[in-house]
Formats: C-alpha cells, sequence, structure tokens
C-alpha cells in the first residue's frame, strides 16, 4: 500500500510541473506565429488583387488599340530635304556608317516630329525606305510610311504644315536641313 501512495504522489508532481494551455493562455510565440501567417496571408491577397488591376487595365487598353487598327490604312508621304552638310561618296554605299548615321538621324527626327505634331488623324509612324542621297549640299529623298485612320485624308499641304511647326522646326535645324518639301502624299484604298 505504501507503494501506491507514492506512484500517486509523483504523478501529482508531474502533473504540475506540465504546462496547460487554454484559449486564453496562450504563449507570445504563438501570437507571433498567428500574425505572421495573418501578415503573409494579407501580402499575398494584395499581390493577387494588384495582379487583377493591372491585367484588367491591359486587356482594357489591348482591345481599344486593337479596334483602332481595325481602321487604319497605309499613306506613303514622298519627301525631300535639301540638308546643308557636304554630300561624300560614303552616302551613296547603304553599308557605310555614314549613310548609316543620316538614315538614323532622319528617321528620329521624323518619328519625333510626327509624335510632336499630335495629329490625330495619324495612328503611328511605320517606317521610311527608299533613300537616295545626292549632291547639292545634301538632297535626301526618301518615302515615309505611316499609318492613318480610316476617315483621315491627306494633302501635300497637310504635312508641310507638320513640317513648319514651331516643335518641327526645332528639330530639322538640329539637322541643318535647309528646305522640307513634301512631293507626294499616297494613301492606300480603307
Amino acid at each position: 500500500m505504501v507503494t501506491k501512495v507514492k506512484e500517486i504522489e509523483l504523478d501529482e508532481i508531474q502533473d504540475q510541473n506540465k504546462v496547460h494551455y487554454s484559449k486564453d493562455n496562450t504563449n507570445g510565440a504563438t501570437k507571433v506565429k498567428d500574425c505572421l501567417i495573418c501578415l503573409l496571408c494579407t501580402v499575398i491577397f494584395m499581390i493577387l488583387l494588384l495582379g487583377l488591376i493591372i491585367g484588367l487595365y491591359f486587356i482594357a487598353t489591348n482591345f481599344t488599340s486593337i479596334k483602332d487598327k481595325e481602321g487604319e490604312k497605309l499613306t506613303i508621304v514622298q519627301m525631300k530635304w535639301l540638308i546643308d552638310q557636304s554630300f561624300t561618296d560614303g552616302l551613296n554605299n547603304q553599308t557605310s556608317e555614314e549613310y548609316r548615321n543620316l538614315t538614323r538621324n532622319i528617321r528620329e527626327s521624323i518619328i519625333d516630329i510626327i509624335v510632336k505634331s499630335k495629329d490625330e488623324r495619324i495612328s503611328s509612324f511605320n517606317k521610311l525606305n527608299s533613300f537616295r542621297f545626292t549632291p547639292g549640299s545634301i538632297i535626301a529623298e526618301f518615302d515615309m510610311e505611316i499609318l492613318t485612320f480610316e476617315s483621315a485624308v491627306f494633302q501635300t499641304k497637310d504635312f508641310n504644315t507638320i513640317f513648319e511647326k514651331e516643335e518641327s522646326a526645332a528639330i530639322i535645324s538640329k539637322m541643318k536641313v535647309k528646305t522640307v518639301t513634301v512631293l507626294r502624299v499616297i494613301q492606300s484604298a480603307a
């Protein structure tokens, strides 16, 4: 009988050393863990929400631009620029650095002019091609291809107006262009 009492006392002592948790009695580590999980869930939710908003914006803007492109047509503007620079034989060679630099400078200037013109009839710049340089300072002849909206009608004077604007004149003067001549405007059928 004595041994049984000792066993009971030993069990009671071990039970007193155990920590019992209740719903109201949580330690700090558990609270921090719960807060981190909550914070992580909130961050994931915010990222998903931001992704959804960006996705909807992207879809909305792309559908708008697709709609606009349905009503576009190609417009070719044949131009001639008289550039106040010395003509060299390198301008006769399409692979020369001089030729590539001049065509790149003209292309960048044209894009800048078209963008700054903010002409609502022009949808986008397409490309420049058919470059030909001849002596006489430098005479640059080329075709500018742009996409215009279906209802847009252009005449030579419309492009002369674009190139005569103050913003355009500043861009052209950097290239030492003396005169800009719009030779012809060709519009494809809608």
